[in-house]
């Protein structure tokens, strides 16, 4: 079982979860096992505690640890793994609507390839009208502006020289 505490698996793992959102349904989903784990010491399927839609972060785990498998053998590991997931380097992201998923991973690539590792994409929603979309990490700050990109682009082009 010490497999779903090596580093590789964690990675992929967090990879799979990608979002606070899809954090918080593990952290759940780990509560409910350690419920369950206290009323037997029996094999339980994994599937019949989560029988609706399987998010990827389900299958992954569950391929992981197999089908059938002891309540006890697996609780101290997911809530170890679940405290890891919990305490994850967190990139928020403010935008105006809700990004399709695939958005959501070529932003993921993006923060990848800048080398962040390891962290959970924390998305709000703000519908008050502005179309800003801004990125906080590790403390900094960073708005992307529709309205500042077209009047930089305008302005590089010398096409007017006052304000928008």
């Amino acid at each position: 079982m010490s497999s779903l505490l090596d580093n590789k698996f964690k990675e992929t793992f967090i990879d799979a979860l990608s979002t606070k959102e899809a954090a918080g349904a593990f952290s759940d989903f780990v509560d409910r096992i350690s419920n369950e784990s206290y009323k037997t010491t029996e094999k339980i399927s994994l599937t019949s505690l989560f029988p609706k839609e399987k998010p990827e972060w389900f299958i992954l785990l569950l391929d992981k640890v197999g089908k059938d498998i002891s309540m006890n053998d697996l609780r101290g590991n997911l809530e170890t793994l679940k405290k890891e997931i919990l305490n994850t380097e967190e990139i928020n992201i403010k935008m105006p609507f809700k990004p399709s998923d695939n958005f959501l991973k070529q932003v993921q690539k993006v923060f990848d390839k800048a080398g962040y590792k390891d962290y959970l994409v924390n998305l709000e929603i703000d519908e008050s009208g502005g179309l800003d979309t801004g990125f906080s990490i590790e403390g900094k700050y960073l708005s992307v502006s529709l309205k500042e990109y077209i009047r930089n682009y305008l302005m590089s082009k010398d096409v007017f020289k006052g304000k928008i």
